[in-house]
């Protein structure tokens, strides 16, 4: 048995994008979902709510090296799909029965609106057998699971199988679902294909998918510090430009741009991406919004760096009527040539505000805007450049963002 990491992560984005948990000033609010623009100009509604199970197995207690990077992973994981807009159940360390029964109550829970996109994120041991009709079949490892090659019967007994997932995959009403698996692994029935070229945002996303992006192969090792998993965060959160540049990731601009970018950190792992085999289920396309992470890429200025994020920090103050409450601002960040190409910004917060629009003009502070309330939800900043054009961020305020001790 390879003693490497054979992490196994399955992302199934059952992801919508959740715009309620108002902030300031009204105990109720509206709860607001995705949408996405085509380059036609063509606005289409794509999820109400994002909803997120992450799995992480590291205690291996049968036969399986230890993974206590992955244990680690999944918070992070976690904690930068919250930022993006999910909200996201975490389980470490699942038997076979605990695993079904989280997944099935997810599902349950979370994956009977058509208009919801789920996403199952799996970190631990993954293995691949051979079936009778000389397909591949893939695993995910359960921590009470024995080595394959001394116990087979107890290792199909106490592991998951990729077909059993695929069949519940089938069986969910949400919209988009995508599955990534961190670790090298490989099964015919995920119909993972070399290379499938993506595009900017169309028409097509409206329709179901089931999607898979895998780390790498059969039988390709990958080492408990998980580079896959750290340029899946990279992407998301705006560390590193999206392949197409509109302020939209997909399914599969991230399966191109993993496959792309792992290899070049670890040339032993060549990550795989794919859709369901299913007609019904392979036209569409998972979307991650990447301004709800703070981080979209601009238009080129003076061919110096233009990535542009908002970032927040937060701090509780006394509690008011009961209800804990925190003062918290906002502001951009960016090179000091875009800072030097903004005139304004105008953050649009949400409606049960008094005042639910602000505008600032000052490059000093970075634009920085101040104020306090109980809750989070999605900031919309309407940046306006001195060439006329326009951009919106969008950012998800994070109460959890410590305000730095200096200030």
């Amino acid at each position: 048995m390879d003693i490497n990491r054979s992490k196994l992560t399955i992302v199934s984005l059952f992801m919508i994008t959740i715009c309620f948990w108002l902030l300031p000033l009204s105990a109720h609010a509206a709860s607001r979902g995705i949408s996405v623009e085509t380059p036609a100009g063509k606005t289409i509604e794509l999820y109400h709510n994002s909803y997120a199970l992450v799995v992480g197995n590291g205690n291996y207690t049968n036969g399986w090296d230890p993974l206590p990077g992955a244990v680690r992973d999944v918070k992070e994981v976690s904690a930068a799909l919250k930022r993006n807009g999910f909200k996201v159940e975490l389980r470490t360390n699942l038997t076979k029965d605990a695993f079904n029964r989280e997944f099935m109550n997810f599902v349950y829970k979370h994956g009977l609106d058509f208009n919801n996109r789920l996403l199952f994120y799996y970190a631990g041991h993954g293995h691949t057998r051979p079936m009778a009709t000389g397909e591949e079949l893939g695993y995910l490892v359960m921590v009470n699971a024995p080595a394959p090659e001394k116990d087979p019967v107890g290792f199909s007994i106490n592991s998951v199988d990729m077909q059993s997932l695929v069949t519940q995959a089938k069986m969910i009403k949400a919209k988009h679902v995508l599955f990534i698996f961190d670790s090298c692994f490989s099964g015919t029935v995920l119909n993972l294909r070399e290379r499938v070229t993506p595009s900017f945002i169309s028409d097509n996303v409206k329709h179901p998918v089931r999607q898979f992006i895998t780390a790498g192969r059969a039988n390709e090792s990958v080492p408990d510090y998980s580079v896959f998993k750290q340029c899946f965060l990279d992407i998301l959160e705006g560390r590193d430009a999206e392949p197409f540049q509109d302020g939209y990731l997909t399914g599969e601009e991230l399966g191109l741009y993993l496959k792309n970018k792992v290899p070049s950190y670890n040339k032993n792992q060549h990550p795989q991406y794919g859709k369901i085999k299913d007609p019904k289920l392979d036209k569409g396309d998972f979307v991650f919004l990447l301004g709800s992470s703070g981080a979209i890429v601009e238009k080129p200025v003076q061919g110096k760096s233009t990535l542009i994020k908002l970032i927040n920090y937060a701090k509780e103050e006394k509690p008011r009527k009961g209800t804990r409450w925190f003062r918290w601002k906002v502001f951009i960040d960016a090179s000091p040539e875009v800072l030097n190409s903004i005139i304004e910004v105008k953050y649009l917060l949400h409606p049960t505000f008094p005042q639910p629009v602000w505008i600032r003009t000052n490059k000093d502070s970075n634009f920085e805007f101040e104020t306090s309330g109980w809750g989070e939800f999605t900031i919309k900043a309407d940046i306006k450049f001195q060439d006329g054009h326009t951009k919106v961020v969008t950012h998800w305020l994070d109460l959890s963002a410590s305000w730095p001790l200096d200030e």
